[in-house]
């Protein structure tokens, strides 16, 4: 008994202790539990509070999403861009999508989304017991805007990245509205290849916006996003009779929602959609590859459009023409070219074709426009250009004879194309016909400093060697240059001297701000840089076009100035714009003289002909260029309304079959400008300034017409710089004009490196009107300088002398006058004092000085001319011409003595030396 006692004592007490640990544990749990409801209520509380908190702007921004469109002027797609995502899209206002797809997505996609929170747990719930029943997943249960979050936050699909996507959900619902959730909703899913959002889905299968839509291609869109390369209507045929059975479901839904009658969902289910092939838009590859290298990467992330100056219809009608033309010059070793056209009136770009084809495997890419190369004569008109601001004038004779040049390889002698010179003639005659011994002789007067300073004023970046390197061929072409440098230049000389930077973007919209703004890009060999400008405005119509230039109309430098005054200093003179940028290069007296040169088809009859590719039926400026060993043919040229350049050539540098303006690029001009006049109301003539005065003269000599001139012509001047004298070679009458102001006839240099003349040379003077110095011989003033100038005071005398003060001229550029109380008789070339040098290449026959003096008016009747050669006569020549002496080496003296029946006279002697060809001196 007292053992059974004591077993039971010991059961007693386990079991109380049983109990006292059960008791314990209970208590714990009781405690965990509590805990767990207190957590799990402040997880949720502030869970709850999580989902106010604001959405990060990053992640609603469109710019990762929407693509960059290029578009033409009137809005043709050109090319786009892909998105950093990779896709196509065009990010649109929900008021700007059909209304017709908003109510089908919402039918297709969340019918309960006006009414949720973000998450529905019906649809959750019955997503989960369709996958659980079917083994697979066949139902998301997702809401449009849980769709949004996993659109944003692109995570790995698995159960944290779907509790993120809720909680973003949450978030998005009371961030945003339900309009900009649709909104955000609707411009980010993805459609199918590349094409995200509705207006990208809509241009990509039905080619309009998405604002267009109709019932039937809105239902057909909502049923794509669930799976859109499964339902891929251009993957199999099958696809469309499948798309059709969601189509039909999205439209009873519909229905049943309210959102349309069945008589509209009956006819949208019955009707034959036409979906387009896939097509990817690569229009002007050439002109969109050079707009893309302007943008910064930034610029390009944050623009979705930009509309272009391009006229995609002319684009499309020229690349036809330059590949129409390129098969009649294959024949002849020429197999591409290039054609820029621009609108004079605001720079704009209409057309830019780089090649013949730009998916040509080895060169197609190689745009022409601007590609650096030999530009030929297409230079000379700037050349020319100089000289009349100098005090030339389009009746100045010059001389078209063997030349010789100095350079530092050694001589240069210029070649006309025809291989052979033309003697006397006028500058007209001198550039209408192209010829190359008169421009070469024009620079070297000039110097190829001036000439090169200008052109880089017109935007010649290309040229980026100092004058000295290229020398007196810069004016032929031996520095290379591109089509849309020449083009923009001679764009200048349709704007009466004008210039003005190239103009390619209309307007851009940018993504964040989704608004649109104009906007102008100026090319000048940096990326390009957005001002915001308003669009140039020069020549508005053809009615208004003598305004161009009047005070107020154009608004290009954004402050109410016209574009003219933008380049005035204080002192009212003008100031030569810096490089690249907007202003007068050329005064427009000047501007129309050589416009009417390169117009006038009568003076280039003897270099190109009656009937050629340069004749039109209305006003066209036009030169071409050809470059050393036929490698580069050009031809530039202008109208008032546009401007067009034309290359042909190859681009290995393979020379062409003996190609001229006239039969390589030059038909394809031709062709062009007619393609761009085609209506009689585009023919207009060139607007003429104030300040000029037509004046009928001698053709041989330039002087005023005379009884016994065999012919006379009409030409242009600017005012005081006309003759004044009547010819002199047809023996004019004994009346003089009231006044004798002089002119410059520039003869031919001679044969000899060395010997080209520092000064304009032999000038016809008055001693009436001509001053002394001690040093010799002043630079002339253009006659009437000192006269006040009718019209708007703008004459190239008033402009000359504020353009090019006196004092800034080289020693070379001043001509020499005859002094007032000197002898009648003057030897104007040499001078006093000069040295030459035989030179060891040229053959000594060739190697000759033309010495020429100049007499007073009054004894330059019928007299002579007698040259002394130390002390001994050498010869003698007319008033009016001069005399070739052959070099030999030795110090010289050279005297002249004018004699007639009523006076001889003598003039002053003169030294010069001349070194021998071994000289080191």
């Amino acid at each position: 008994m007292g053992k059974l006692r004591k077993i039971g004592k010991k059961i007693g007490w386990h079991l109380i202790g049983k109990n006292g640990e059960i008791d314990r544990m209970a208590r714990i749990s009781r405690m965990a539990r509590n805990y767990f409801i207190i957590f799990v209520f402040f997880f949720l509380f502030f869970f709850y509070l999580s989902t106010y908190l604001p959405v990060p702007a990053y992640l609603l921004s469109p710019l990762p999403v929407v693509s960059l469109e290029i578009q033409d002027r009137h809005g043709i797609l050109l090319r786009e861009v892909l998105s950093d995502e990779g896709g196509r899209c065009r990010w649109l206002k929900l008021e700007e999508i059909s209304p017709y797809l908003i109510k089908a997505t919402i039918a297709a996609e969340d019918k309960n989304f006006l009414f949720h929170s973000g998450l529905n747990p019906l649809s959750i719930l019955r997503a989960a017991w369709q996958n659980l029943k079917r083994g697979q997943v066949i139902s998301g249960g997702s809401t449009i805007t849980q769709q949004l979050a996993r659109n944003l936050l692109r995570r790995p699909r698995h159960l944290g990245a779907k509790l993120e996507e809720a909680w973003l959900a949450l978030r998005l619902e009371h961030y945003l509205s339900k309009k900009e959730i649709l909104e955000q909703y609707l411009n980010r899913i993805f459609y199918g290849h590349q094409a995200y959002g509705a207006e990208a889905a809509s241009r990509l299968y039905f080619g309009k916006s998405s604002s267009k839509l109709t019932l039937a291609e809105a239902s057909f869109l909502a049923v794509l996003p669930p799976s859109p390369h499964h339902l891929s209507p251009y993957r199999l045929s099958e696809n469309l009779n499948e798309i059709k059975k969601y189509q039909a479901t999205v439209l009873k839904r519909m229905v049943e929602l309210g959102f349309c009658h069945r008589e509209e969902a009956e006819k949208a289910l019955a009707e034959k959609l036409k979906i387009i092939p896939p097509e990817i838009s690569f229009r002007a590859a050439h002109f969109c590859d050079w707009v893309l290298s302007q943008l910064s990467p930034e610029s390009k992330q944050k623009l979705s459009l930009i509309q272009t100056t391009l006229d995609y219809y002319l684009q499309v009608k020229i690349e036809a023409l330059l590949r129409q033309h390129l098969s009649c010059l294959a024949r002849k070793n020429v197999s591409n070219g290039a054609v820029i056209v621009l609108e004079n009136s605001t720079g704009n770009i209409l057309a830019m074709v780089g090649s013949k084809d730009f998916f040509e495997e080895k060169e197609g890419q190689i745009n022409g426009v601007l590609a650096r190369r030999q530009p030929g004569s297409t230079l000379k008109p700037f050349t020319y250009a100089l000289a009349i601001e100098r005090g030339l004038t389009a009746a100045t004779v010059i001389e078209d004879l063997p030349a010789s040049f100095p350079t530092e390889g050694g001589a240069y002698v210029p070649l006309n194309y025809d291989l052979s010179y033309h003697g006397p003639l006028t500058l007209r005659s001198a550039l209408a016909c192209s010829y190359n011994v008169p421009a070469v002789s024009l620079l070297q007067h000039l110097g190829p400093e001036l000439l090169l300073r200008r052109l880089k004023n017109l935007g010649f970046k290309s040229l980026r060697k100092p004058a000295d390197f290229y020398g007196v061929g810069l004016t032929l072409g031996n520095g290379e240059v591109t089509l849309l440098e020449l083009a923009r230049a001679y764009s200048t000389l349709a704007r009466q001297g004008y210039y003005l930077p190239e103009r390619y973007i209309m307007r851009i919209v940018k993504k964040d701000e989704l608004k649109e703004r104009d906007s102008s890009f100026s090319y000048s060999g940096e990326k390009a840089n957005s001002k915001g400008q308003e669009q140039n405005n020069f020549f508005p119509d053809s009615r208004n076009r003598d305004k161009a230039f009047s005070p107020g109309e154009s608004n290009h430098h954004g402050s109410g100035q016209s574009a003219r005054s933008g380049n005035k200093n204080k002192s009212g003179s003008w100031t030569i714009p810096e490089d690249g940028r907007p202003g007068q290069v050329f005064s427009p007296q000047v501007v129309f003289i050589i416009t009417d040169i390169l117009a006038d088809r009568k003076a280039r009859i003897p270099s190109f002909g009656h009937i050629t590719p340069l004749s039109f039926p209305f006003p066209v400026a036009v030169k071409t260029g050809t470059s050393e060993d036929f490698r580069d043919n050009w031809t530039l040229g202008y109208t008032p309304l546009y401007t067009v350049g034309v290359w042909v050539g190859n681009f290995n540098g393979q020379p062409m079959a003996n190609v001229s303006g006239i039969t390589g690029s030059g038909p394809l001009f031709h062709d062009i400008m007619l393609l761009l006049h085609s209506s009689a109301q585009t023919w207009l003539d060139f607007d003429r300034p104030e300040g000029l005065i037509k004046v009928r003269i001698c053709p041989e000599s330039g002087e005023l017409a005379s009884s016994g001139c065999p012919g006379s012509i009409e030409e242009i001047f600017i005012e005081g710089t006309q003759p004044q004298n009547y010819c002199f070679l047809h023996g004019g009458s004994e009346f003089q004009a009231k006044s004798y102001h002089p002119r410059k006839n520039l003869s031919e240099n001679a044969l000899f490196n060395s010997l080209v003349e520092s000064e304009f040379p032999e000038v016809l003077a008055s001693s009436s009107n001509l001053k002394d110095e001690r040093e010799g011989f002043n630079q002339l003033e253009p006659a009437g300088q000192s006269q006040s100038i009718s019209g708007n005071g703008s004459s190239s005398s008033a402009f000359l002398k504020k353009y090019f003060p006196e004092n800034n001229l080289l020693p070379h550029q001043k001509a020499r006058t005859l002094s007032e109380n000197r002898a009648i008789i003057k030897i104007v070339f040499p001078a006093n004092g000069d040295v030459f040098k035989i030179d060891p290449v040229l053959p000594v026959k060739y190697q000759r000085l033309k010495l020429r003096a100049s007499a007073a008016r009054g004894i330059s009747g019928e007299g002579k001319i007698e040259w002394y050669l130390n002390n001994s006569r050498i010869g003698q020549s007319q008033p009016n011409s001069g005399f070739f002496w052959n070099l030999q080496p030795g110090i010289f003296t050279i005297k002249a003595k004018y004699i007639s029946d009523q006076v001889i006279a003598e003039s002053d002697s003169i030294t010069i030396r001349v070194l021998p060809a071994n000289s080191k001196n």
